[in-house]
């Protein structure tokens, strides 16, 4: 049993990541537009990859992240993006769409979308609704950026990500079919943060 005071590693890079991130494109104490969150509310949306099963996983729960990684398999990847908790109220999320998870247990699959029709064609195909994963907005208002959906049939899997280049790149070289847009989330700064470097 490891000492009380340890965190384990991933943790760390999870909580030093979102320190040094935590207001993307909007600096702290600016006024949100109107229609904007407030940014400082955004959290992470954490991803990991199971490769057994080629199964992409997105959450803002660390501790559901913890669980994937150290029992069932799973490689943490980092901070995807920044989105909104789900227990924020209606009168603090305006402007903002339910981002809703799903599940296959078949196939292994985790599918996550914002239109209610798409969840009801996912249960037709065996996916079951796990909840609403996050709040993000729909269209490309205030400093947002897209998050692009992909699949592969090969591998049963759905891939998101806001990187253009690692999109075209799951493609191009992995077998992956875009599926557009899902939404629109706040970007995470480009590593290595230039102003971090020492020189």
């Amino acid at each position: 049993m490891k000492a009380s005071g340890s965190i384990p590693f991933f943790a760390l890079f999870v909580a030093f990541t979102r320190a040094l991130t935590s207001t993307p494109q909007v600096k702290l104490g600016d006024v949100p537009s109107a229609g904007c969150l407030d940014s400082r509310l955004a959290v992470d949306f954490l991803r990991a990859y199971q490769p057994k099963y080629v199964d992409h996983f997105y959450t803002t729960n660390a501790s559901e992240t913890n669980n994937a990684v150290f029992f069932l398999g799973y490689s943490g990847e980092g901070v995807a993006a920044y989105v909104f908790p789900w227990y924020l109220p209606p009168d603090r999320r305006p402007s903002t769409v339910p981002l809703y998870r799903m599940y296959n247990p078949k196939v292994i699959d985790h599918f996550y979308t914002t239109s209610y029709s798409e969840v009801q064609s996912a249960k037709s195909l065996g996916y079951d609704y796990e909840e609403i994963s996050a709040y993000v907005y729909n269209t490309n208002i205030c400093g947002s950026v897209a998050l692009y959906r992909l699949y592969s049939s090969s591998g049963t899997d759905h891939f998101y990500t806001t990187s253009a280049s690692e999109a075209s790149n799951a493609v191009a070289k992995l077998g992956y079919t875009e599926e557009g847009i899902v939404c629109y989330v706040l970007p995470v700064p480009p590593w290595p943060y230039p102003d971090l470097i020492l020189s």
